[in-house]
């Protein structure tokens, strides 16, 4: 979990913002600040989604 609690922060600050980013994905701005934040993982749902709009493979992370 440590590259993916690494990578996420800092594609996330690529852009407007965390909030914007959760918007974005539809994904619940709590949910993923605790996955920005390295609280928690994202669902595999999320993950996708996740991947697919930073363009990145789930191993990359």
């Amino acid at each position: 979990m440590t590259e993916f609690g690494e990578n996420l922060p800092w594609l996330s600050g690529l852009r407007k913002s965390v909030s914007f980013v959760a918007r974005e994905l539809g994904i619940n701005r709590q949910q993923f600040g605790s996955n920005v934040n390295n609280k928690s993982y994202p669902n595999t749902h999320n993950l996708i989604a996740i991947c697919d709009y930073f363009n990145v493979k789930a191993v990359d992370f």
